[in-house]
């Protein structure tokens, strides 16, 4: 049976058997009765039930277990509501109840049956009441007529109604319906038009009237159209004018086609109003051509052509006429649409099938036999026509070509742009995505471009397929802060900075990203984010790096200025002390003892400080041109010693060549140190490696290391196998006084003075270590000829030089200034005391005093030793001056000697030293040249 369940009341009636007869009481006659309908019904073919009065089925005609598809034996004793559609099941049982308590002798009613392998059937269904004597009721028969056809041709007379209002809407026009004396018995118009005269009252009247023309003889297009509807002949484009009681004048365009009843005979006009009235004015003020404005019009619509249902060329309307090229006039109603295919195909009108005509005759048949699916066609002047089959009930088929010329230039022009966009995010230094979450908190990616691969490891489309979402590869750390950033973006939508790191699974490997993201509410109530993934791997290390060399930077100056501070003090203690060991008795043992112990501590504390300019690379270096290899080499007795048995020591010397200009003391001194901080990892024993090698950096390189020029380097490296030390350890290692050794073990300084060394020597150092497995330090130093001479500063005498001359002593501090001029009185000196650089130039310029030499404090507030100076040369003050710093004498004394100082003298000095500085620069020659020049 077919799956629509239709049975039709034409087919032969189908009998059952004797055996198979329904059990009906023999003494009611009531049920006798309808018992005997049932089989009239029977033998007539008609779908029929017979029901007892609580609605359970007695019996079924043969016809209507055909249109459900079951045997009696199914039917029988079943609730005749279990097979009618849950819709309408609940009427159904209350027509039976409405029945028992009425003396009706019948109802009816139009509802669904359920046919046994599903869909529904419409029936229009006649209930009858069997009652006995007494009236009650004792059966009911319903006789069941199939109404499927006719409620389909209901519903295409409903569709060609709508289809009607839509193409009066969508025209803005009037449409009229005559009788055969042409007098209007139907009108309709649409939404938008304006109506000079109601609907209401056009009914009943002629269309000359219709249109405002009183005696359509005295009017010469009304008389051509009266002789065409009396040839009952169609019209087109005839214009006439209203005037409305504003007394303005409309312009209409009217066009009419005969109907003629299904016998042939005339039956009256359909005619179509068009409202010209805005475009006639329009081109009146623009003086436009009657053309233009029927371009626009015919603009506007579609084309469609019918064919009927026996494949026959019907008709087509204008916009279709002029999709087709110009030689296709021999088109006329009567061709089957295969012979127009073939003869467009021959003619070449459909430029996809050359070289393959058949099979696209074949293929555009099925298409439109089907009346499925629609497919482009290329058009006249290059234009391109969505041309859509639409099969209708009764066989005939309508093609409808809407042009789409402009969709299609669009969707070229969107293929062109996500072409770019693919090109574009494929250069990104990151990807781009769209985030949802859902009304009910359900996560998800709706895009990410393949990028994306790149960072996580994963194909995008695993993101975008919702087999995965973009948190999961979200560090843990993360996630909630992206969140966070997320949720706070939906109340304020600008754009919004967030920064992440994302874990590629394959390779563990992490990577920042800075997602620049705006936030969207949708209608469904998710929330969607658009934005940008850039990574910023490279920039985080490089501000890391940048973060670390300015805290090394902060850590150094603020060394260097404990140094200098310190070196204040120590001045003051050993000049006391050394004042004090001058005035003890020689038998004074005790007390002397006591100074002794006060020089020895001093002299450490000197040499701590010392340590401290290394880090801040502010020590005195006496560079000179080395052999790394060989300086290196030249220490392995040195290193043998201290390290032990347990300790292997190899040395692997390959770089070539290996000139440096450097100090080779402070060289061999820093590898030393790295050796014994190497044997302090490795308690139980282990390997330890200092080898050589050459490196060229390029600038991407010399970036990526940071603080490092580009260009070639000498590499040292000192690799050990010991405890290794925590990524946080390490990054501190090379700080002043941060050691994890026990008390009293270590002062911290070891690194911190390589490094200073390094850095101050114009190369570089860095730490690598691994808990368990080691640790290597690498240094950089820069590559040099293999030709130069280390410089040396000069030495003092070892006696204690003495004096008569007449010195002034500039320093801020009152202490220095007391102690020191203590010292020089008892070398012989007369002292005069100042406390800034201002004081001093005010004295030179009163002349009160006259100076042998100055002994100038360089780092003083206010104005310095270095610009007291340059005054003073300026000025043409040719006096001896001896600077003096708490920091190194070789790293100040180039500018001050370019200013004109005669020497530069560290602080703290011993006397010895003092001495021997003073009467150094007093017996050094002086010019009135300008000294910096």
């Amino acid at each position: 049976m077919p799956s629509s369940g239709v049975c039709r009341v034409s087919m032969p009636a189908f009998h059952r058997p004797p055996a198979a007869a329904p059990a009906v009481p023999q003494g009611d006659p009531a049920l006798r009765l309808a018992a005997h309908l049932g089989a009239a019904l029977d033998s007539a073919g008609i779908g029929a039930l017979l029901l007892d009065r609580d609605g359970r089925i007695l019996d079924a005609s043969p016809a209507f277990q055909l249109l459900l598809g079951y045997d009696i034996a199914e039917l029988r004793g079943r609730d005749e509501a279990s097979v009618v559609h849950a819709a309408d099941r609940a009427h159904s049982v209350a027509l039976l109840e409405r029945l028992s308590g009425r003396d009706d002798p019948s109802l009816e009613s139009e509802k669904r049956y359920l046919p046994k392998d599903g869909g529904e059937v419409w029936v229009r269904a006649t209930i009858t009441a069997a009652r006995d004597a007494a009236g009650r009721t004792q059966a009911f028969t319903i006789v069941v007529q199939d109404i499927a056809q006719r409620r389909q041709i209901e519903q295409a007379r409903r569709d060609s109604e709508a289809r009607l209002r839509d193409v009066i809407e969508a025209a803005g026009c009037l449409w009229v319906e005559t009788d055969a004396r042409f007098r209007i018995t139907q009108a309709q118009m649409a939404s938008t038009a304006h109506s000079v005269q109601s609907l209401d009252a056009l009914i009943g009247r002629s269309l000359s009237q219709a249109t405002g023309v009183s005696d359509p003889g005295l009017d010469p297009t009304w008389r051509d159209v009266q002789t065409l509807m009396r040839a009952h002949q169609p019209f087109r484009d005839v214009r006439y004018t209203l005037v409305d009681g504003q007394g303005r004048t409309h312009y209409r365009r009217a066009s009419g086609v005969p109907a003629f009843d299904a016998e042939g005979r005339f039956a009256g006009y359909r005619c179509l109003a068009i409202d010209e009235t805005a475009e006639i004015e329009a081109r009146a003020r623009a003086n436009a051509t009657e053309g233009l404005l029927h371009m626009a019009i015919e603009g506007m619509s579609d084309g469609f052509a019918v064919f009927d249902a026996e494949d026959r060329f019907v008709l087509m309307n204008r916009r279709y006429r002029e999709s087709l090229p110009p030689d296709t006039e021999w088109i006329r109603p009567g061709l089957t649409f295969e012979e127009i295919l073939r003869i467009g195909v021959a003619s070449g009108h459909y430029l996809e099938a050359i070289g393959n005509e058949e099979a696209f005759i074949a293929e555009r048949l099925r298409e439109h036999r089907e009346g499925r699916g629609a497919r482009l066609v290329r058009a006249i002047g290059n234009r391109w026509c969505r041309a859509r089959d639409h099969r209708l009930p009764d066989g005939s088929t309508v093609i409808i070509r809407t042009d789409v010329t402009e969709l299609v230039e669009r969707e070229r022009e969107l293929q062109d742009r996500e072409e770019q966009l693919r090109a574009i995010a494929g250069n990104l230094p990151g990807f781009i995505f769209r985030m949802v979450v859902a009304a009910d908190g359900t996560f998800g990616n709706a895009y990410v471009s393949e990028r994306l691969k790149e960072i996580i490891g994963v194909p995008a489309e695993e993101i975008t397929s919702g087999r995965g979402t973009l948190l999961e590869h979200v560090h843990a750390d993360d996630r909630e802060r992206l969140m966070r950033g997320l949720t706070a973006t939906v109340a304020d939508p600008r754009p919004s900075l967030i920064e992440v790191r994302m874990v590629n699974r394959p390779t563990g490997d992490i990577h920042w990203l800075r997602l620049h993201t705006t936030s969207k509410k949708l209608p469904d109530g998710a929330q969607q984010w658009d934005g940008i993934g850039i990574d910023v791997t490279d920039r985080k290390a490089a501000e890391d790096r940048l973060l670390q060399s300015q805290k090394t930077e902060a850590i150094g100056q603020l060394t260097g200025g404990v140094a200098h501070d310190f070196n204040n003090l120590l001045t003051v203690i050993t000049g006391c002390a050394e004042l004090l060991s001058e005035a003890l008795p020689k038998s004074d043992h005790a007390n002397a003892e006591l100074v002794r112990n006060i020089l020895t501590a001093g002299h450490r504390g000197a040499e701590l400080t010392h340590q401290l300019l290394a880090f801040a690379r502010k020590q005195p270096l006496t560079p000179r041109t080395v052999d790394v290899n060989q300086l290196i080499a030249e220490l392995r007795p040195l290193l043998v010693g201290p390290l032990g048995e347990d300790i292997e020591l190899r040395f692997d010397l390959r770089a070539d060549p290996t000139v440096t200009r450097i100090d080779a003391h402070q060289l061999q001194n820093a590898i030393i140190n790295l050796a014994v901080n190497a044997r302090d990892a490795m308690p139980s024993g282990g390997k330890l490696l200092v080898e050589t090698a050459n490196v060229a950096l390029d600038l991407r390189q010399a970036a990526e290391i940071g603080d490092v020029k580009p260009g070639r380097y000498i590499i040292v490296r000192v690799v050990d196998t010991g405890t290794g030390m925590p990524a946080e350890v390490a990054a501190r290692a090379i700080e002043p006084f941060f050691t994890t050794k026990p008390t009293g073990k270590g002062t911290g300084l070891g690194l911190s003075m390589v490094y200073g060394f390094v850095k101050q020597s114009g190369g570089h150092m860095t730490i690598a270590s691994v808990p368990g497995e080691g640790t290597t330090v690498r240094l950089l130093l820069p590559q040099a000829g293999a030709t130069g001479a280390a410089g040396a500063d000069g030495t003092v005498a070892s006696d204690r030089p003495r004096g008569s001359e007449t010195i002034l002593l500039v320093d801020d501090e009152a202490e220095i200034r007391v102690t020191t001029a203590e010292l020089l009185r008892r070398l012989g000196y007369t002292v005069h005391c100042l406390g800034s650089g201002g004081e001093v130039i005010a004295a030179l310029e009163q002349q009160t005093e006259k100076y042998d030499i100055l002994v100038l404090d360089i780092s003083m507030p206010g104005m310095d030793g270095r610009e007291t100076l340059r005054r003073l040369r300026e000025s043409g003050y040719t006096v001896p001056v001896l600077m003096a710093t708490g920091h190194s004498a070789e790293a100040e004394g180039g500018l001050a000697r370019q200013l004109g100082a005669t020497g530069v003298i560290q602080k703290p000095f011993a006397v010895q030293r003092l001495a021997g500085c003073i009467r150094a620069a007093l017996d050094t020659p002086q010019t009135r040249e300008d000294p910096g020049a």
